[in-house]
């Protein structure tokens, strides 16, 4: 059962469920109703879809033509009654063979009730739960490079503080020893005249020094 939305605007529209055992397309959500109108949800990317308990339905991946469509996978889904059962009719055209009848190229088909509900399905939401997993695994991936790198930034800051924390100590201690410097330049540049006085007459006498004194 497709139902189609022709009213613009709407994302949600109305169906009628005449009986039990009815199908979400999308989802494989069973419709426990018979002969009720129900809610269902319809975004614009997607089409209400419904499939009838004890129905077979073929499916096969679109392409730009025929011919590279009927290269794609082939599939069926069965959706099986409140019985457990489902049979359907299908000929299957290949655009191509002549008198398939002759040839004797008929399939029939028969399969009984399966712990599987709709495989085709199934297969479906367990490939998109796997691509959504893949996803988060790599947004936690992507995360954790994030916190790696923040912990990089965050140790070369320390390095760099560190580093200029290291070269204000050495330029204090460099001042330290360039005032250190200049007061023994200061020391030694001091002359105690009167101290060479007293060691002069010591060494020469009084009279020695006055004669040298008025030489010069």
């Amino acid at each position: 059962m497709i139902a189609p939305v022709t009213d613009e605007g709407v994302r949600q529209i109305q169906i009628c469920i005449p009986s039990s055992n009815w199908y979400n397309y999308y989802t494989s959500l069973q419709y426990f109703y018979s002969k009720q109108l129900i809610n269902i949800s319809a975004p614009l990317d997607t089409i209400p879809i419904l499939l009838g308990g004890g129905s077979i339905i073929p499916t096969q991946k679109y392409a730009n033509n025929t011919k590279y469509s009927r290269e794609n996978p082939f599939g069926l889904i069965s959706v099986l009654n409140k019985n457990g059962y489902s049979q359907d009719d299908l000929f299957y055209d290949d655009s191509e063979t002549i008198d398939t009848t002759k040839k004797k190229n008929n399939m029939e088909s028969k399969s009984k009730k399966t712990t599987k509900l709709i495989e085709e399905l199934t297969t479906s939401i367990e490939e998109k739960d796997k691509a959504i997993e893949e996803k988060d695994k790599a947004i936690e991936e992507k995360d954790k490079a994030i916190e790696e790198k923040d912990k990089t930034i965050e140790e070369k800051d320390k390095v760099i503080e560190q580093q200029a924390n290291d070269k204000i100590q050495d330029e204090a201690k460099i001042k330290l020893l360039e005032d250190e410097i200049k007061l023994i330049k200061t020391k030694l540049n001091i002359i105690d005249y009167g101290k060479i006085w007293k060691l002069a007459m010591l060494l020469f006498g009084l009279p020695t020094l006055i004669l040298i004194y008025r030489g010069k």
